[in-house]
């Protein structure tokens, strides 16, 4: 089913998976942030997969997360 315009499909979207990373002790307002992007995905869950497997390969567990989807 193709798009209008107004109301767009699922293969209309594209989801990014990026690393926003805020370093409190070199700037302590919180302005400056280091931005990575991860990837580009068509699949929301295939964009959440690769979410999830480069907070494992950084050596983050689920429990540190107040959400963790």
């Amino acid at each position: 089913m193709a798009s209008n315009g107004t109301d767009p499909s699922s293969e209309d979207l594209l989801y990014h998976v990026k690393c926003e990373i805020i370093n409190y002790l070199r700037d302590p307002s919180g302005a400056t942030r280091d931005t990575e992007i991860l990837g580009t995905y068509t699949s929301l869950p295939v964009a959440k997969a690769a979410a999830r497997n480069a907070l494992k390969e950084w050596g983050y567990i689920p429990e540190v997360f107040a959400v963790y989807e």
